[in-house]
């Protein structure tokens, strides 16, 4: 189960800004206007109306019309903090704004109920005995600012279900695993597994898309590479996954039953990864993702040694091809948090396009745990990488909570606030931290994101997240 768990947290794999400065600026008169204008969008590039908008540090505020747009005051010259506002939205604060900075981009609020999405991962077709186990990975699809904000609970159910097998054991796997009805020979016995039915639980209602990618595994080879102690990352690179299938789905915050084919892509082509010769103290792992310019699914995940090349499954069909590659310290299993996997981990991202795979990719410096001293985060920004532009500090506040059942553990992560200043700080001052009221009684995280791109910028783009390529993170739980 350790395989799948592992597996799980990492093809998911990856907030915004803050102050530089606590000294007051100026403020503008906002009783009058000019164009430009400043348009506040969500994460998918459609317009926020109705939005607070709070300019400089002596509270002036505008309101977005329904193209999201706000009319910049006369008096607004130099950079500003520019705080938004908005219903079902999380607040956040883009430092050193000028007028006609574009738009700005905010992230939707984390809703606080699950609404579960059940059914048959199906059309696996005839399993005969051939010593491999087939599963159905069910998930949603991602987009990249779901990657950037990785949450554990994103790809890993909060639920668990039993598989029972013989010998009176009991495996507790997460409940979004389908395991269609198949045997298997281990030495002297037949092992039957039968979980063909998955869960998966949203906490936001609206369109959603799921993915079923059907997955093997050699089931002698596995047990005794686990038996002999080899790195769960040695192991993983035995799982094949090789088509999947979507569904569509509406939450509207009922219960939904939805079964999904898993056939419907065939992951038919393959991507060599070149992996830099990074520490061997580190783990480097590649996730290939497929999909349309901002909806992607994982068809394979492989650790790659340093130096070494590894082949990646992905589907011609898709108009877009790329890889995500993780450099992190190797992520820990804990026994001790009842199944939990740790999330602790600093974690550097370079996202390859097909047509950059011809090199290693590059990787922002791993960053170190930061630190939070009287409204002030205390972080170290990466050194500068040839070719990869600096984008910004992005900090978020996040309330955490330990969910699940079983022996399978995860986490709720609650954003609460979100700040951007558009370059790299290792100092920065949080707005009004004073005014937080975070209860002591519960866990709450820091996590510091250094964003970079190998793309030149758009200044409309300046305060979103579009362009962003690489990522340095780090966080601290209080």
């Amino acid at each position: 189960m350790k395989v799948f768990l592992t597996m799980l947290a990492l093809a998911a794999v990856a907030g915004t800004p803050a102050f530089a400065s606590a000294d007051p600026m100026p403020h503008p008169e906002t009783n009058e206007v000019q164009t430009p204008s400043i348009q506040v969008i969500d994460a998918n590039g459609n317009p926020v109306a109705l939005a607070t908008v709070t300019i400089g540090e002596q509270k002036n505020t505008l309101t977005t019309d329904a193209n999201g747009e706000f009319k910049t005051p006369k008096g607004w010259t130099t950079p500003l903090p520019v705080t938004v506002e908005a219903s079902n939205h999380v607040t956040t604060t883009f430092q050193n704004v000028l007028p006609g900075a574009g738009r700005l981009e905010i992230s939707l609020v984390d809703g606080q109920k699950f609404t579960e999405v059940s059914g048959v991962a199906n059309n696996f077709k005839n399993l005969r005995i051939d010593g491999f186990v087939d599963f159905a990975l069910v998930l949603p699809i991602f987009d990249r600012r779901s990657i950037l904000q990785f949450d554990v609970s994103m790809v890993i159910s909060p639920e668990s279900d039993t598989l029972k097998l013989p010998g009176n054991n009991k495996f507790d796997i997460p409940s979004n695993i389908s395991l269609p009805p198949q045997k298997e020979k281990y030495g002297f016995f037949t092992i039957h597994f039968q979980k063909p039915t998955y869960r998966f639980f949203f906490r936001n209602e609206g369109p959603q898309q799921m993915v079923a990618a059907h997955g093997r595994f050699p089931l002698k080879r596995v047990i005794r590479d686990f038996q002999a102690k080899k790195s769960i990352f040695e192991i993983m690179n035995h799982f094949k996954f090789v088509e999947a299938g979507t569904q569509d789905v509406d939450i509207k915050g009922l219960p939904i039953q939805k079964d999904i084919p898993i056939d419907g892509v065939q992951f038919d082509q393959t991507l060599k990864v070149k992996a830099p010769r990074y520490d061997s103290k580190l783990i480097m792992t590649s996730v290939a993702l497929a999909g349309d310019q901002d909806a992607f699914y994982p068809t394979d995940i492989k650790s790659v040694k340093p130096g070494r090349t590894q082949r990646l499954q992905t589907a011609s069909q898709e108009s877009t091809r790329q890889v995500l590659n993780i450099l992190s310290p190797p992520l820990e299993f804990s026994n001790s948090n009842n199944g939990a996997i740790s999330q602790q981990k600093p974690m550097s991202f370079a996202l390859s396009q097909e047509t950059q795979l011809k090199k290693a990719p590059e990787f922002l410096d791993l960053g170190v745990t930061p630190s939070y001293n009287n409204g002030v985060i205390s972080a170290q920004s990466p050194q500068d990488l040839p070719g990869i532009h600096e984008r910004a500090s992005y900090v978020i506040l996040s309330k955490i909570e330990s969910i699940g059942t079983g022996g399978i553990n995860s986490e709720k992560r609650t954003r609460l606030m979100e700040y951007y200043i558009p370059e790299w700080k290792d100092s920065i001052f949080i707005p009004n931290a004073a005014e937080l009221n975070l209860d002591p009684a519960h866990r709450y995280r820091w996590e510091v994101l250094y964003l970079g791109s190998d793309q030149t910028q758009n200044n409309n783009d300046q305060y979103t997240l579009d362009t962003v390529t690489h990522v340095s993170r780090s966080s601290l739980d209080f």
